[in-house]
C-alpha cells in the first residue's frame, strides 16, 4: 500500500503533516515523472494487518497515548481491475485523559486500464458517522478527469492534468523502483476531502534490498512469502496542487518499505506534531487472477 488512501489522523484531521523530503541535485537527474498510462506491474492480491503505536509526540500535539490497527486488502488483476479495502482504527488519549476512537473505512475500485475509478470513504468518531463520501471518476482524455459525486452531496467536478489513481500510483511507484529511479513524481486523485482535492506527490526511493534481506525488520510469522521479492525504502510526500513547490512543505509524509509485488511494511505515518509507527503483524496472500493472453 501507499499513502494514496484517505487516511485520517487520530485527532480527526484528514491527511498527514510532514517534513520536507530533501533531495540533492545529484539525484535530480534520476527523476521519473509519470503519465496516466497503466503499467505492466502486477500487484499481488493480499491482506495486510499493521499494529499501530505512537512513535513520537511533540509539545504541539495533545496526544499522550495511541494504539490501533490498520487492515489493508487488495484483490483483482491488471486485466479485470483492482479492488482495495482499508480500515484504519486508532484509540488515542490526550494529556487531559480524554479518549477518542477514530475509525476510517474506505473502498476503491480501479479499472485495469486506469480509465475509471469508484470510491467510498466513511469516517466514524467515537462510533458516530461524521463523514461519508462516494463518487465515480472517468477519464475523458489523457489529461482530464470527470468526477461524479453522490455523497456528501451530489455534484460534478473536473480536473485537468495527468492524475494517477491510488492503486495505479502504487504500481507506477513500483515500476519506477524497478527501473532504478531515485525520484518518482506524480499527481494523484484519490477522492480526498469530499472528493474535491488533488495532490502532487514526490517519492524518494532508496537502495534496493535484495530478496531475503530482513536486516532491521520486525519478524513476521510467514515472511517466507516475501523471501524472493526485492524491496526499496520509500519516503513519500504529498503537496497540495495549488501551493508553490519552491517554498512549501508537504501536507503529510509516509515512509515504508515497498516490495515489488505491492506489499508494504515498516510504516511511519508522520503528522508533523506526532508520528505513528505501523508494524506488519500478519500477511495473507490471496488468490490471484493472472491476465490471459490477449487481455
Amino acid at each position: 500500500m501507499t499513502a494514496s488512501n484517505a487516511l485520517t489522523s487520530p485527532t480527526g484531521q484528514c491527511r498527514w503533516r510532514g517534513a520536507v523530503v530533501l533531495v540533492g541535485a545529484a539525484v535530480l537527474t534520476a527523476t521519473a515523472p509519470v503519465g496516466v498510462q497503466a503499467t505492466a506491474v502486477e500487484l499481488a492480491p493480499h491482506r495486510a494487518v499493521y499494529e499501530l503505536t505512537l512513535e513520537r509526540s511533540t509539545a504541539a500535539s495533545s496526544i499522550s497515548e495511541l494504539a490501533g490497527r490498520l487492515v489493508y486488502e487488495v484483490k483483482g488483476s491488471r486485466c479485470k481491475g483492482y479492488g482495495q479495502v482499508t480500515r484504519f482504527v486508532t484509540r488515542s488519549e490526550n494529556q487531559k485523559g480524554a479518549v477518542t476512537v477514530m475509525d476510517l473505512r474506505s473502498t476503491f475500485w480501479e479499472s485495469g486500464d486506469a480509465s475509471a475509478m469508484r470510491f467510498e470513504t466513511k469516517l466514524y468518531q467515537d462510533e458516530r458517522l461524521t463523514e461519508h463520501t462516494t463518487g465515480e471518476v472517468r477519464r475523458s482524455g489523457p489529461a482530464e478527469l470527470k468526477i461524479s459525486l453522490q455523497r456528501p452531496r451530489r455534484g460534478r467536478l473536473k480536473f485537468n492534468g495527468e492524475y494517477l489513481f491510488p492503486l495505479q500510483h502504487t504500481a507506477s511507484l513500483v515500476q519506477a523502483a524497478l527501473d532504478g529511479k531515485a525520484i518518482f513524481i506524480a499527481d494523484l486523485y484519490d477522492g480526498a476531502e469530499k472528493g474535491a482535492k488533488t495532490y502532487e506527490t514526490t517519492a524518494a526511493i532508496g537502495p534496493r534490498r535484495g530478496p531475503g534481506d530482513t536486516d532491521g525488520l520486525t519478524p513476521l510469522k510467514n515472511a517466507s512469502v516475501l523471501a524472493g521479492v526485492p524491496a526499496w525504502p520509500v519516503s513519500l510526500s504529498y503537496y497540495g496542487k495549488k501551493k508553490a513547490r519552491a517554498d512549501s512543505v508537504p501536507e503529510y509524509e509516509l515512509s515504508f518499505l515497498l516490495y515489488a509485488n505491492g506489499v508494504s511494511r515498516q510504516l511511519l505515518l508522520d503528522y508533523g506534531s506526532h508520528a505513528i509507527r505501523g508494524v506488519l503483524s500478519r500477511l495473507v496472500m490471496l488468490p490471484s487472477e493472472p491476465c490471459k493472453p490477449g487481455n
